[in-house]
């Protein structure tokens, strides 16, 4: 009994010490638990804090995306402005060097041809703008190409008397207007004048001032100009960008195709004596789209184009005008570009660049910058099959 009492007894405080051990693991466990919650409080409370900031960093995205747009203008402001401020002291010093040839009696008579198709709304600023021209030899020639608005733009037109020469067509589109004008003109120099678009007053003074310092019967010269919307407001992105990568007096002294492949000549900013049509040929009146490069591809085969580095013209943009209008503006200008390049001899590549791959890549490089990827690609394409 002794010894059942001695064993029950150990066997007591041997539990005692398990449950003591038992409890300091549990306590122990207990500890290492909290100090877990703890841990994960405080990884929350980061969380949080990393969340907030997040949020915050993302609140102010738009902010550092306007401070960094601001930041691009102004340096797009300043690039275009060096750039025009260069080529002008350029194109001026051009003229100190030909000062002894200058000729102050030239005064040739200037066709303004305005074709004009149900263009009531715009066509009278238009005019306008031909009538106030500070050179006074001119004649403005308005072709009326078939209009169908009720006899609205015959009114305007007519309402001008004698100012103007007037002049009705069945429709035929742009190009066959200006054929009309050109075969009825009598100046010795033609420009173009859309209807929807304006002179500066001193445009056809400019071109006239670079002819009278340069007695040059192989050249057209060819002016910057701006976009305006609708109301006649300067567009200012479109206009800059515009300067920067369609005008350059020294690359079109340096160039010869650069003027219609890496920038360009508009309708409107042109200057073309009368007899380049005699020898090249008038618009060609199956075209409606890209008349004017096709144009320009024939009289660069015999005359040399100049850009004057000065603002003459301004280009509206408005929802009725030909490349809102027509889906197939794009494709059929890349057409045009691709047929015009393929129509260039390796000689005047290596002439234009120094080598034909070089003239490929040169070009490659202008459309992939300006974001016309389907002519970049295939202009990269023949790139790789010049090397």
């Amino acid at each position: 009994m002794i010894r059942k009492i001695c064993n029950f007894k150990n066997n007591y405080h041997a539990m005692i010490e398990n449950i003591k051990a038992q409890e300091d693991a549990i306590s122990l466990m207990k500890n290492k638990i909290e100090e877990q919650e703890n841990e994960i409080q405080s990884l929350i409370q980061k969380n949080i804090e990393i969340e907030n900031n997040y949020k915050q960093c993302v609140a102010q995205i738009p902010n550092i995306e306007n401070g960094f747009l601001k930041l691009y203008k102004i340096m797009q402001h300043k690039f275009c402005e060096n750039k025009m401020q260069t080529n002008l002291v350029l194109y001026n010093n051009s003229f100190i060097l030909n000062k002894s040839k200058y000729d102050e009696k030239f005064e040739p008579l200037v066709s303004i041809i305005i074709p004009v198709y149900n263009g009531a709304k715009y066509m009278k600023k238009a005019i306008d703008s031909a009538l106030a021209q500070t050179y006074k030899n001119i004649e403005i020639i308005v072709v009326n190409d078939g209009s169908t608005d009720d006899g609205e733009t015959d009114k305007i037109a007519k309402s001008y008397g004698e100012k103007i020469r007037y002049i009705y067509k069945e429709n035929g589109g742009v190009s066959s207007a200006l054929n009309v004008g050109i075969k009825n003109m009598k100046g010795d120099y033609f420009t173009w004048l859309s209807h929807d678009d304006v002179f500066n007053c001193n445009h056809i003074e400019t071109h006239i001032e670079y002819f009278r310092h340069f007695n040059d019967n192989e050249t057209i010269t060819y002016s910057c100009f701006n976009f305006i919307d609708s109301n006649g407001r300067i567009k200012d992105e479109e206009s800059i960008d515009a300067l920067i990568h369609m005008s350059d007096y020294k690359l079109s002294q340096n160039t010869h195709y650069a003027c219609i492949l890496r920038g360009e000549v508009n309708g409107g900013n042109v200057f073309i004596p009368r007899k380049a049509f005699d020898e090249c040929g008038l618009f060609q009146e199956g075209n409606r789209i890209t008349q004017e490069k096709e144009m320009w591809s024939r009289l660069l085969k015999k005359y040399r184009f100049v850009n004057i580095p000065i603002v003459t013209y301004s280009i509206r943009c408005h929802d009725e005008q030909v490349s809102n209008t027509s889906n197939n503006v794009a494709e059929e200008t890349r057409k045009k570009i691709i047929e015009i390049i393929k129509g260039i001899t390796e000689e005047e590549m290596i002439a234009e660049s120094g080598s034909v791959s070089m003239f490929y890549l040169e070009l490659y490089n202008h459309y992939k910058d300006n974001n016309i990827i389907d002519t970049a690609n295939e202009i990269y394409r023949m790139y790789e099959e010049s090397i």
